[in-house]
This record gives structure tokens, sequence and C-alpha cells, in this order.
């Protein structure tokens, strides 16, 4: 049981640094305002993104969530291991909903319903 718990973290670890580094970036692009319109000020603009903290820690969370994922894919089978990463947009969509105040329409529900009955049943096989 102790084994199955701990291949099943692996899984569940590449989901919320993948959902952590969404929302971080998310956050810190929002704080730094509107890409520019001219060339020299959108590489000004991708150079303070890729030095900003937040960034970099969404970054981070990234390599984390690759890193739990090699180590995954020693434990399950793709087929079975892959549709869970089907919940990043599930928890994405709860929390931009949440914390940036972003609209859920009815076929967007529909489609997170839709994701979490198919991963409830590719679990189940």
């Amino acid at each position: 049981m102790k084994d199955k718990l701990l291949a099943y973290s692996t899984i569940f670890i590449t989901i919320a640094c993948t959902v952590f580094g969404q929302i971080m970036m998310k956050w810190r692009v929002i704080g730094l305002g509107p890409l520019p319109a001219d060339t020299n000020g959108k590489v000004q603009y991708v150079g303070r993104a890729l030095l900003d903290p937040g960034i970099l820690a969404g970054l981070f969370a990234g390599l984390i969530a690759a890193a739990s994922w090699i180590v995954a894919m020693t434990k399950f089978p793709l087929s079975f291991a892959y549709p869970f990463m089907g919940l990043n947009f599930v928890i994405v969509v709860l929390i931009s909903r949440v914390v940036f105040n972003e609209p859920i329409s009815t076929f967007r529900a529909l489609g997170v319903g839709l994701i979490v009955l198919g991963t409830f049943f590719i679990s189940r096989s």
C-alpha cells in the first residue's frame, strides 16, 4: 500500500507543480503589464520576465514537475498516467476563477466535468 501511495504521489506532485507554475507565471505576467508592440520592447519585457522571481519560481516548478514525471513513468504505463494530466486543466480553471476572477462558461464547466469523469474512468482501469 505504501509503495502504491508513493507511486501515485509522483503523479500528483507533477500536477501540483505544473499548476503552481502556470498560476505563478500568469500572476507575474499580470504584474509586468501588457506586452509592448515594438520588437525592442518585447525583448526587454521577456528579459524582465525571465529575471522575475515569480517567473523563475514557476519555471523551477516546471522542472520539478518534469523530474517527478520521469519517476512516475517508471511506476505506471503512460496510457494510465497521462490522462491524469488532464486534471491540470480542471485545477487551473478553478484557481483562475478564484484568483484572477476569470469566468467559467457553461461549455467550460461541461468540459471540466468531462475531464474529471474521464480521469475517474481511466483510474479504474
